[in-house]
């Protein structure tokens, strides 16, 4: 019987050892002889690796739960916390309120997302804290103002911490794009995405851009426009053309196509948001193009008329826009969209001559007169785009020009009304600059791509004409020679600008252009250009370097192959003298006034180099570069203050000697 007792109880064990059951028959082994060391420790290695294959593998059920919990803590306390991202993350809660308010005083009039008041009220519950997609869209939106803005950010760092931690404006930038990365997270194009994921993306390709990284600025480009373009978020509604006070249009002038029964519920703010995107990222994609972009593609191809363009965004200002219904824009009040759709219709001014290069490459010469009366027809559609202006957005003689301190202080004093008015006066002058230099680019983008297929097609007609035909081979075969057959040959640029119309009328508009950007140098203010001043100087620069005359291979054999490509085709209709006194000096002082660029102590010369080098080309001696770092010192010391005055009352000396010089 005791026999058999120990053999079930022997049985029994390896199921109740396997089902973690105590058994109360164990008794301890008896040992005989001195204790082997070697399987004491094998047996103790063997112990402790069941015991840490039991913890990774969880509780087991039989567990109490105190004990589970008991273990959860204090595997807790092994673990680092992770740190809670929210916009103070980035800077304390009341300078993080005064940037808010700087982005849509000075960066709202030219991107107008996202919706102002719904983003407001966002942020005064602190939803940076709870919502990670409304954290990366402030994040973002942040580290814009400071790329595009660097000098107005910095009068609200004063404490010494601040200082310490953002020394220059490219460390609040990193920051700011550290914090819409960790915030938007991994996966997030797995997401229900929205407008917002759109404008994140958009926000951090332009910050992209403006530090000189191009080439992630047009991948977040792409982004954006496949995010909108995707989940159709830029599509119109039925209702929305009921209920709007008034529909815009879209280019073409059709919008049927976006409309359908299934969008009926589409939320008014999320689809007027949509349309403005889609231009934003149109018109950066055009931009890229005309400042010379490396790899010269369409990433957004022109509409057709079965794939047209959304309705352009109606002119209405946010405060009168709500998710179901649209409130009238107030009578008098010119809407911040009216200027923004200007700008859209500036860069619109080409999409025919686009469409073209898609179809047959851009730069070839397939058909010279069709090709030639097309940029003709575009360049005519540019200088008419701004003719309906209201008198807000148009560039009037003698500004007046303000204060150097940026500051924009409003006195406590002062009513409400008079602040909103004096803030709409601000937006406008941004636009103005905006819009005008954008349409000073494209004139002379146009002209130079004129007189560039000029050069083509006189390559072509002189290699064709030297080509032997079928005819003179048998006459030399023969020992005969063929008569001249008297077909002209095609004329050099100059003569081509004398006897043609199209040519004589292209070679005045370079003139034209040098002319209208000196009025618009010499009317615009710096406070102005500042919230732009990176694409404001790259297209003056574009103008420069297209209106300069440089003959190939002017630097030398080293530089043989830049100044080639780089080198102006066409008639110069001014002196170049005039021109580089003129561009070069406003270069110079416009790239100290922003306290960006190559260096503090970059000289005239330098910059001169800078001006006549294509935009993301890089010189010895200035110029932009990835590798330069595009930021403004934090530090405030009192040398620097006293330098900026000095350069604002340079600036200030060169426009009345612009003005003197026009008018004597």
């Amino acid at each position: 019987m005791i026999f058999a007792s120990l053999a079930r109880e022997w049985i029994a064990r390896p199921g109740c050892a396997k089902r973690a059951m105590h058994v109360a028959s164990e008794r301890s082994s008896k040992r005989r002889g001195p204790p082997n060391r070697h399987a004491e420790a094998l047996k103790k290695q063997k112990i402790e690796s069941d015991l840490s294959a039991s913890a990774a593998s969880g509780p087991s059920p039989h567990v109490g739960v105190s004990t589970a919990t008991a273990t959860a803590a204090s595997n807790a306390n092994l673990q680092p916390a992770p740190v809670a991202l929210s916009g103070e993350s980035i800077c304390p809660l009341p300078t993080l309120q005064r940037l808010v308010d700087d982005f849509f005083t000075f960066i709202h009039p030219l991107i107008p997302i996202p919706h102002e008041p719904t983003f407001r009220a966002a942020f005064a519950r602190r939803e940076d804290v709870t919502n990670k997609r409304f954290l990366a869209l402030l994040a973002a939106m942040i580290g814009t103002l400071v790329a595009s803005f660097p000098r107005r950010p910095k009068l609200h760092l004063r404490t010494e911490a601040e200082k310490r931690q953002y020394p220059h404006s490219m460390a609040l930038v990193r920051k700011c794009h550290d914090v819409a990365i960790q915030a938007r997270g991994p996966g997030y194009l797995d997401w229900s995405n929205t407008v917002d994921d759109a404008a994140i993306s958009y926000f951090l390709g332009l910050c992209s851009g403006y530090v000189y990284n191009i080439r992630r600025c047009r991948i977040y480009l792409g982004e954006s426009m496949t995010i909108i373009r995707v989940h159709g978020l830029h599509k119109g509604t039925q209702a929305s053309a009921i209920m709007s006070p008034g529909s815009a249009s879209s280019i073409s002038g059709s919008s049927e196509s976006f409309a359908s029964p299934s969008d009926s519920a589409t939320d008014l703010i999320s689809q007027e948001l949509g349309r403005r995107l889609f231009y934003i990222c149109l018109v950066g994609f055009q931009t890229l193009q005309q400042l010379g972009s490396s790899d010269g593609r369409h990433y957004v191809p022109p509409e057709t008329p079965t794939e047209s363009y959304p309705p352009l965004p109606l002119e209405v200002d946010d405060e009168y826009i709500f998710p179901t219904h649209m409130e009238a824009q107030p009578p008098g009040i010119v809407s911040q969209l009216t200027g923004f759709n200007a700008n859209v219709r500036v860069f619109h001014s080409y999409n025919s001559l686009s469409a073209w290069e898609i179809a047959f490459g851009g730069g070839e010469v397939f058909d010279w007169e069709r090709q030639r009366k097309l940029i003709w027809e575009c360049l005519q559609k540019a200088k008419n785009s701004l003719s309906d202006l209201p008198p807000e957005l148009v560039l009037q003689e003698g500004q007046t020009t303000p204060s150097p301190s940026m500051g924009v202080a409003w006195d406590p004093n002062t009513g409400a009304e008079e602040l909103a008015r004096e803030r709409r006066r601000i937006q406008y002058e941004i636009q103005k600059a905006n819009i005008y230099i954008s349409q000073l680019s494209t004139r002379s983008y146009l002209v130079d791509k004129y007189w560039s297929l000029y050069e083509g097609h006189k390559r072509l007609h002189k290699t064709t004409s030297q080509m032997p035909s079928p005819e003179t081979t048998l006459a030399t075969a023969a020992g005969t020679v063929k008569p001249e057959t008297g077909e002209p040959e095609t004329p050099d640029a100059d003569l081509h600008a004398q006897i043609d119309y199209i040519g004589q009328m292209m070679r005045e508009e370079r003139g034209l252009v040098i002319q209208d950007l000196l009025r618009l140098l010499r009317n615009v203010c710096e406070i102005n250009i500042e919230p732009n001043g990176a694409s404001f100087t790259n297209k003056v620069r574009q103008i420069a370097s297209t209106l300069l005359n440089r003959r190939p291979g002017a630097g030398g054999p080293a530089d043989s192959a830049t100044s080639e490509a780089a080198a102006t085709t066409g008639p110069q209709p001014i002196s170049t003298a005039e021109a580089e006194n003129y561009l070069r000096t406003f270069l110079d002082i416009l790239v100290r006034l922003e306290g960006v660029g190559p260096g503090a102590g970059m000289t005239t010369a330098a910059t001169a180099a800078a001006a006549t080098t294509p935009t993301g080309a890089t010189t010895t001696t200035g110029g932009p570069s990835p590798e330069i770092p595009r930021g403004m010192s934090y530090g405030g010391s009192v040398t620097e203050e006293e330098e900026e005055l000095r350069q604002w009352a340079s600036f200030k000396e060169f426009q009345r000697s612009m003005y003197i010089h026009v008018h004597v």
